[in-house]
């Protein structure tokens, strides 16, 4: 019997399982888990617990890989339907909501479960070199798991409600980062709200206490201790699976509206259209002298107004910090602590935003189909490039500035401040190896539909 809530599933997985590619990335993970396991063995001389080393690799690596591919992967489930034209179309076939939403979103997060289903039988080596139990890698594997089926609906989320590809992956990034600082922020912020009489003081410590405990992060640090004595069926895993249902529901009943609204459409008027449309440009938007470069600016940065929003936020921060500080003095070594923090943020920042960037300088190109018409202009691509470059390094501006501006207000001096990221050799081959990791996301953006980040960092 066939369930036509299915049928795109159904198809979606058929044709997973006959491409090459998809097979071709499983083994490269499991080939990234004997490279792991040699590297252990190699260090099995120096150190006591090779297999801890080797769990931990896989573990963050993991991590890694899925936070890449919550950005790059399901934050653009539907978005992409929605860029090439066809999510109308879609409906049109007599596709529903839930079919829409399980072919789209729920095949992605079924291959994403089949690759760590296939490095699962080998990461069990590490309990054959040493130092880790078997109850670690079950722990392990169902917190990645939960961890991506939260991702993958919050994708679909993100990709439900942005019109494209852009700003569905900017989106993620931001929810992503609220994720994982989410503590920290708790923790900063609390006692201020409770100064200001937002909140009360009683629930602070339950409610870092949830945060801590339905992080991947903070799981995966438990997981990885040498006497680890927790369950598989922890807080983190039954948090993020029911937070996971609460935002497919979400996406559900949003597309619903969605399609409800596009079935009655009407035309706007009065001060509904002006709220929706804005006011009436009185120019017509014209490219500029520099026509490539207009074209990437509006095209994948977003345009002049989001560049001057990210300005006033991101350059604004310091300022907001100083007063605070002017405003309730802090000791020397906490605005050092400050400083670092905030420099830390902004470097987190310019990794998230320029492996964003990488990911979608070629994409709406190939996307759109306009890459040849780009190709016949009189141009050369090397032109090309530099202009799509040029564009996301303006883009970049307001996060570099924050950073710059919060080295100044160390108290060491801006020197020692911006010296200590850049004083090892190792920081120098950190560079070089992120600069290879862009180049390596741009070209596949070019090759591959969808997943250019992970794969990029599976290759570098």
């Amino acid at each position: 019997m066939r369930v036509p809530a299915l049928a795109l599933f159904t198809r979606a997985l058929r044709v997973d399982v006959r491409q090459k590619r998809s097979h071709l990335l499983r083994m490269a993970f499991a080939g990234l888990i004997f490279l792991a396991m040699a590297a252990a063995e190699i260090s099995s001389r120096t150190t006591g617990a090779p297999g801890l080393d080797f769990f931990r690799s896989i573990a963050y690596f993991n991590v890694a890989v899925l936070t890449l591919a919550g950005v790059g992967y399901f934050a653009t489930a539907v978005t992409e339907d929605k860029d090439e034209g066809t999510f109308d179309l879609l409906k049109l076939a007599g596709i529903g909501p839930l079919g829409l939403l399980l072919g789209k979103s729920t095949t992605r997060l079924a291959a994403t479960l089949l690759i760590l289903a296939v490095q699962f039988p080998f990461t069990f080596l590490a309990v054959t070199l040493g130092g880790v139990l078997p109850q670690q890698v079950f722990a392990m594997y169902a917190s990645l798991a939960a961890y991506a089926i939260l991702l993958a609906n919050l994708g679909l989320l993100c990709s439900v409600v942005s019109r494209g590809s852009a700003m569905a992956t900017g989106l993620m990034a931001v929810l992503l980062g609220l994720y994982f600082v989410a503590k920290e922020m708790v923790e900063g912020l609390w006692p201020e709200l409770v100064r200001a009489g937002l909140l009360s003081a009683g629930g602070r410590e339950s409610v870092v206490a949830g945060l801590h405990d339905s992080s991947i992060w903070f799981r995966m640090r438990d997981v990885l201790q040498a006497r680890f004595t927790g369950g598989i069926w922890d807080f983190q895993v039954q948090s993020n699976l029911a937070a996971a249902g609460v935002l497919f529901g979400l996406s559900w009943w949003g597309l619903r509206i969605v399609s409800r609204a596009d079935r009655s459409r009407r035309p706007l008027s009065g001060w509904l259209a002006k709220l929706v449309r804005g006011r009436p440009s009185r120019r017509s938007r014209r490219a500029w002298r520099h026509a490539l470069f207009w074209k990437e600016l509006y095209g994948t940065a977003g345009g002049p107004r989001i560049l001057a929003i990210k300005s006033l936020v991101l350059v604004g921060m310091p300022a907001v910090l100083r007063w605070i500080a002017w405003t309730d003095p802090v000791r020397p070594s906490g605005w050092r602590d400050i400083s670092e923090n905030l420099m830390s943020l902004m470097l987190v920042l310019l990794a998230a935003e320029s492996s964003i960037y990488a990911s979608l300088v070629f994409r709406s190109d190939v996307r759109q189909q306009t890459l040849p018409l780009l190709a016949m202009l009189p141009v050369s691509i090397a032109r090309l490039a530099w202009a799509k470059a040029a564009a996301i390094v303006l883009a970049l501006a307001p996060a570099a500035a924050c950073f710059l501006i919060a080295a100044g207000l160390h108290p060491d001096g801006f020197a020692s401040a911006v010296g200590r990221w850049l004083s090892a050799p190792a920081d120098w081959l950190f560079l070089l190896q992120f600069l290879v990791f862009l180049h390596a996301t741009a070209f596949l953006s070019l090759v591959v539909k969808w997943g250019a980040l992970p794969l990029a960092l599976v290759m570098v």
